[in-house]
């Protein structure tokens, strides 16, 4: 049987978001089209209304996870997408992931004391 493209890689899953960086996974394609894949291709969209998807990353082969650390504004999204690369060519994209780059939480407001001792405040 001749080797074919593999398939997409599947289940892509956010495991980090900062307003300096964000981390995804993902798995491996159901189908390697019959030969090892041997590079996967990360690409990004600024998130400017299905705005042209930019290639980041190649060869992250082994590591299954991405980490974007630079060009990220706190509280806008971001989509990502991944290929798989073997023998005979790039794959389909997976489906996209859209990730906020978090801000850092505010400091609390509207505290009001209930009760206090020695040892404990209630709020």
């Amino acid at each position: 049987m001749a080797a074919t493209l593999p398939g997409y890689p599947i289940t892509l899953k956010q495991t980090a978001s900062s307003s300096t960086s964000i981390t995804f996974e993902w798995f491996d394609p159901a189908s390697n089209g019959g030969t090892p894949v041997t590079d996967y291709s990360v690409f990004w969209n600024k998130g400017v209304n299905g705005g042209v998807y930019e290639q980041l990353s190649t060869s992250t082969l082994g590591k299954n996870n991405y980490t974007k650390q630079s060009g990220l504004t706190a509280g806008l999204y971001y989509d990502f997408k991944v290929r798989a690369k073997n023998a005979i060519g790039d794959g389909p994209y997976s489906s996209l992931i859209r990730i906020i780059a978090a801000s850092a939480a505010g400091p609390p407001t509207n505290l009001v004391k209930k009760s206090s001792s020695k040892t404990s405040v209630a709020f």
